[in-house]
């Protein structure tokens, strides 16, 4: 019996420990669909920002096609002129007698009848001779216009049917990105449902926590209350307005309201910036989930940091999972 009692005590202590041990995590399932809806929401933002690009590049190809479309009808109307001129000139009875052939020339002007028509003969061939070299040699430069123009509106034409054949298929994994986050969703729903925690998680944390009671700056502390307006804002994909954000669309346009330019996804925004350890932690800096991250949330002091979860939820308040967190990152100095 008193064995037994031992064995409990023994077994009482270890699982109290346990539960004291700082940096121990659990994932629930939960947590889990949480995460593959944050990655699946990510991805989504990618789709759309390529998707947003690709529509913006498709817009001016067209028009630069439409304008080389109108500058070749013109460029054809100033060819077909200035053949027509040559064809007129080179119609006339003195420039048959003339073109090309300075024998004919010497012909003309040994058989004038007068000084006068002499002069005459002379000046006028020359004026032929000259005006038919340039317009002969503007219809070479036309020509040349007109192939490149051309061939400028080939290559524009194929890169255009390439851009819309990739808009296709991002437009598709974007489809194919939002029906996985759906059904990732509804799952997520019916594991709140049933509210069933099963530790599938244990690991402990290779670094410090931050001081909980730390106080931010004035810019900091700027930068949370901007950022505390939009609690209750529903997530959008991505969002980058206050009609609705996505988490680093929401960073990126909080951070810009206090005059700091980030980039526009996480993974970026991961990278960017001063790169800190967890335990040096303040206050308004980023932390980031997954490398490249998923997803972004800005730290707020006490284990909490505010964010934009992912689709069906709201901008909130969360407690941190440690165990998640890949990176953190400071814009503010």
């Amino acid at each position: 019996m008193k064995i037994k009692k031992k064995i409990i005590s023994i077994m009482s202590l270890i699982i109290i420990g346990a539960n004291l041990l700082p940096g121990v995590a659990y994932a629930t399932p939960k947590e889990d669909l949480e995460e593959k809806i944050q990655i699946l929401n990510s991805n989504i933002t990618d789709n759309l920002i390529k998707i947003k690009d690709l529509e913006e590049k498709i817009s001016i190809t067209e028009k630069e096609i439409l304008d080389k479309q109108h500058k070749i009808i013109d460029v054809k109307k100033e060819y077909n002129t200035k053949k027509i001129q040559l064809e007129m000139c080179n119609d006339s009875k003195l420039s048959k007698s003339i073109k090309g052939n300075d024998f004919k020339v010497l012909e003309l002007i040994l058989k004038s009848d007068s000084v006068s028509e002499l002069l005459q003969n002379i000046e006028l061939s020359k004026a032929i001779i000259k005006q038919n070299n340039k317009t002969l040699k503007l219809l070479n430069v036309k020509e040349k216009q007109l192939n490149e123009l051309q061939d400028s509106l080939k290559n524009e034409s194929e890169n255009l049917n390439k851009d819309k054949k990739n808009l296709k298929k991002e437009q598709e994994s974007l489809n194919n990105s939002k029906k996985e986050a759906e059904l990732a969703l509804n799952n997520l729903i019916q594991e709140e449902k049933i509210n069933q925690v099963n530790p599938i998680e244990f690991k402990d944390l290779d670094f410090k926590l931050p001081d909980p009671n730390a106080t931010p700056s004035e810019k900091a502390e700027l930068l949370i209350n901007n950022a505390k307006k939009f609690l209750g804002l529903s997530y959008v994909w991505g969002g980058t307005t206050p009609s609705g954000f996505d988490c680093s669309g929401l960073t990126q346009y909080v951070y810009r309201s206090i005059g700091i330019n980030i980039p526009r996804v996480a993974r970026d925004q991961q990278l960017d910036g001063k790169q800190i350890k967890i335990d040096e932690l303040l206050p308004g800096d980023l932390i980031f989930f997954g490398y490249p991250a998923h997803h972004v949330g800005f730290y707020i002091g006490n284990g909490e940091y505010l964010h934009a979860p992912r689709t069906g939820d709201v901008i909130k308040i969360s407690q941190i999972n440690w165990n998640k967190v890949s990176s953190a990152t400071r814009f503010i100095e």
